[in-house]
């Protein structure tokens, strides 16, 4: 189970989501119903199944590879554009690749890299953090 907290703006306008997640086998998929469940009146349909995706994606690899205790899901939208961080609480010994190289190691980074404008693993971090459009074609 996940504990969140809505980010609010002044007035208690809700303006993205902030929560954290045990890092087990149903973490992605809980992740990615909150993400459906926080945005789905705000954005497209298009672009919620895509941001869903790409949050699924991060915390599965942060449940794989990321040795933390918890992972941490901020997502934001502002001005057309939705910003979100995935950090697995680890030590930050277990390497990311900043780009995607090898076309065997794995989907998930591939899939994000196809979803979103940008993204990046913070250096000497195991954050990573992602931009999109929010009226995405592909």
């Amino acid at each position: 189970m996940h504990q969140g907290l809505d980010v609010r703006e002044a007035g208690g306008k809700r303006s993205g989501l902030d929560a954290e997640f045990t890092p087990n086998a149903t973490a992605a998929e809980h992740a990615r119903s909150a993400v459906r469940e926080r945005f789905a009146d705000s954005l497209p349909a298009f672009t919620l199944h895509e941001l869903g995706t790409v949050v699924y994606e991060l915390v599965d690899n942060g449940v794989r590879h990321g040795p933390g205790s918890a992972i941490h899901v901020r997502v934001t939208e502002s001005g057309g554009v939705i910003h979100g961080e995935i950090d697995d609480d680890g030590d930050g010994t277990t390497s990311t690749p900043r780009k995607v190289v090898d076309p065997f190691s794995g989907l998930g980074f591939h899939i994000v890299d196809a979803l979103v404008d940008r993204w990046e693993v913070r250096e000497g971090t195991t954050i990573v953090s992602f931009e999109m459009g929010v009226d995405r074609l592909i």
